[in-house]
């Protein structure tokens, strides 16, 4: 990874000769101004920036021996004056520990093989085949074939949709310009990267270690250090100030601006050597001034708090509660805080100049990547942005006057295709309204797939590429099958068994389990098509803003009432009501009549369900009832805000349903429930404090239906008409 930093791809001994130059008689280093000992030192066979591998890597107090290779030697320690070193003793390590430094070193060697599983098949592998990592179709569009985004997509579907993901290269005209707005603010996501795979690792615990030390020190802020809005890494900042002599040498010989110049801090960040110094003296000395045997005791006793929380995790049914008393948090993403696009995109800077000095290549980025994830040497966090488009606006020019403001591939046109039918259903946050992507150097988008299993399209507007990773739905219970062997901790037992923002796996080690997958490098200016089903993840090279938004067409009905199902089975959030859908089909009447036919049954099951649930309801004594103002009624007469008022807020308490047709609300605790689950929880009890409050009533219901229904029978007829006349005109010509 240090290598790496020189931007070209080389060698690790490469990027260490760009840091040890003569420059001049004193032989320092210009740029770091290192002394030729001090580099001699880091440069070393023994020091920590080494161009061979170490053999023994220091976790804390206590040294991991990996397997020797076959060119590897016996390693060593070069002691530094005034610094104590570790006793080598056998580490205190539990079996689980154990188990995942070895799955650790096994997905290093695995790691190795990335560019030989990269195959140049241009089909996707079948079930019976066996799995490869294969390149993603990509698709140049002519000026006529770009005229109708869903019609071309339903196009290549056939072909496409065996790769889970394909890329779309438009016309070269096509060049709209980015119209994010500097000043926008929004709340970004934290993502640690050396956590995405395991939760736990050789930086985490030694972390962990420091930060018990300074903890006992009644220092109660835990929050990480920025620099130039960076999180520091607090292990390799302590191992930093070792290799220069500890402590002491480096207070003495004012060694302050080259441990941050090492520790490659942004020369732009304001006050840094200053800040590294503080940070070392509030976070890290506590640790720093123990003695080895304290050490010991504080790792032993880390060690000893996460098994136990392991193990209460493992026992407890109730883990999410749980979680909120643990130490050690398992979450690899987080809240972030509020921030500009301007303030977010200088931390992107300083975050690509600690990794790299030039440009890196795609190539580059994935391979540094891994290595970040699999060996979890390093503290690194990285920030996403997702962001509403109706509140900030779109990436795509929106002034009527400018170019491409009415293109059919701008995404605010194109969820209003007539070829979607999402349209329907109006403005709908995260799913008919676009939303912004902001991303910089090794942002992840974590392992995922839709639950309502609907197709969506990411338009890249500017910045750095984007890798793109795809299992496509047809390989889904193999992708199930190498999680479970890879990440089982993750792996709920439910349909929709895979959280988001939650796991991140090397393509070898999937293709090694035995799951075949898809790859392709998105560029500035491109799209991305990600189809029903298919689980996707994606690794940013560096600063960009993308746009993305949800279609379906008329295919996605057959399946769409299956998917709902088994998205209240696993008690996940929808991110909006079917029933709306149907009901906005149902009462717009300008589908095709092959749509309509579709949702006819869905909609009598509607009716069938709302009938005899709330006739049951009514047998179980509940006797209050009130009606919800349509959203019109809402804007025009601003009746007293319930908190059921919004749309948004209607969550059954038990499968976490969206209610839209009606629910049951107790007004003891402020409680919503569906209907079905209404029916279980008021079993035995007083329905006195519930009330069933309804969007519409069942005379209402009916007659949509029975207009949908009067409708179909009509055009059928009309189809009939019409075949029937065209007959006739043969006949006649003939």
């Amino acid at each position: 990874l240090l290598g790496s930093r020189d931007g070209t791809g080389a060698s690790l001994e490469t990027g260490l000769n760009l840091i040890k130059r003569e420059d001049g008689p004193s032989k320092a280093d210009a740029m770091t101004n290192t002394s030729e000992d001090d580099i001699n030192f880091l440069c070393g066979p023994f020091g920590p920036y080494s161009p061979l591998l170490p053999e023994e890597v220091s976790v804390g107090t206590q040294t991991v021996t990996p397997p020797l290779s076959q060119k590897s030697k016996p390693s060593g320690k070069v002691p530094v004056p005034g610094v104590e070193q570790p006793k080598q003793k056998p580490a205190v390590r539990t079996q689980k520990d154990k188990e995942m430094q070895k799955r650790r070193l096994d997905l290093i060697e695995e790691l190795k093989k990335l560019k030989l599983t990269l195959s140049d098949r241009k089909t996707f592998p079948r079930d019976d085949e066996p799995a490869s990592l294969v390149v993603a179709p990509t698709y140049r569009p002519s000026l006529e074939e770009f005229k109708d985004p869903v019609e071309y997509i339903s196009k290549i579907k056939e072909e496409a949709e065996k790769f889970g993901i394909c890329k779309i290269v438009p016309p070269a005209g096509f060049k709209p310009e980015c119209k994010a707005m500097d000043d926008m603010r929004f709340t970004a996501h934290n993502q640690y990267i050396h956590r995405v795979l395991s939760r736990w690792g050789p930086n985490v615990q030694h972390t962990e270690c420091i930060k018990r030390c300074f903890r006992n020190q009644g220092i109660t802020d835990d929050s990480p250090p920025l620099i130039g809005g960076i999180e520091l890494d607090l292990s390799h900042l302590y191992h930093t100030v070792q290799s220069f002599g500890g402590i002491q040498q480096v207070i003495e010989k004012k060694k302050w601006q080259r441990v941050a110049d090492a520790m490659h801090i942004p020369r732009a960040a304001q006050d840094r050597v200053s800040k590294v110094d503080d940070a070392y003296c509030k976070y890290v000395l506590p640790y720093d001034l123990l003695s080895m045997e304290e050490k010991e005791r504080i790792e032993a006793e880390v060690l000893a708090d996460y098994e136990k929380q392991l193990n209460r995790e493992n026992a407890s049914d109730q883990q999410a509660d749980d979680d909120d008393d643990d130490e050690f948090t398992n979450e690899c993403v987080t809240k972030g805080r509020s921030m500009s696009l301007s303030v977010f995109s200088r931390i992107a800077r300083n975050t690509m100049s600690m990794w790299y000095k030039q440009a890196p290549s795609p190539e580059e980025v994935e391979k540094d990547y891994w290595n970040l994830v699999t060996e979890q040497k390093r503290h690194v966090v990285s920030h996403a942005g997702n962001i509403d488009s109706s509140v900030h606006g779109s990436g795509f020019p929106t002034n009527r006057l400018m170019p491409f403001s009415k293109h059919p591939w701008n995404l605010k046109v194109f969820t209003n295709n007539l070829g979607t039918i999402l349209r329907c259903m109006g403005q709908v946050s995260g799913v008919t309204i676009p939303t912004l992507h902001l991303s910089m150097l090794f942002t992840t988008g974590c392992w995922y797939r839709d639950p309502h299993c609907l197709p969506w399209i990411e338009y890249l507007h500017s910045g750095a590429n984007k890798i793109w990773y795809s299992v496509p739905a047809q390989s889904s219970e193999r992708f199930h099958s190498a999680m479970t062997d890879i990440m089982p901790e993750v792996c709920k037992d439910t349909v929709i068994w895979l959280p988001s923002d939650c796991a991140m796996v090397p393509p070898p080690m999937l293709v090694g389990s035995g799951c075949p997958l898809s790859r392709t490098i998105q560029q500035k200016g491109e799209f991305v098509i990600i189809f029903p089903g298919a689980y996707t993840s994606t690794i940013a090279c560096g600063f960009s803003v993308s746009e993305s938004v949800y279609f379906a067409t008329r295919e996605w009905l057959l399946t769409a009432s299956e998917h709902f199902q088994h998205i209240k089975e696993s008690c996940e959030p929808p991110t909006f009501s079917l029933e709306k859908l149907l009901l906005g089909i149902a009462t717009d009447l300008k589908e095709t009549l092959e749509t309509c036919e579709r949702i006819l049954p869905l909609l009598k099951r509607l009716c069938e369900n709302e009938k005899k649930y709330r006739a049951q309801l009514t047998l179980m004594g509940l006797k209050a009832f009130e009606r919800l103002p349509h959203v019109e009624v809402q804007e025009k007469k601003k009746p007293k805000r319930r908190p059921y008022m919004d749309e948004d807020d209607r969550e059954c308490e038990v499968c976490r349903t969206r209610c839209y047709v009606s629910m049951v609300v107790n007004s003891q605790d402020d409680t919503f429930y569906c209907l079905e689950h209404a029916v279980q929880q008021l079993q035995g009890k007083n329905p006195k404090s519930w009330t069933l409050v309804y969007s519409y009533d069942m005379d209402e219901l009916r007659s949509i239906y029975q207009k949908l229904e009067n409708h179909i029978k009509q055009e059928l007829e009309n189809s009939s008409k019409t075949d029937v006349n065209s007959k006739k005109k043969s006949t006649k010509k003939k």
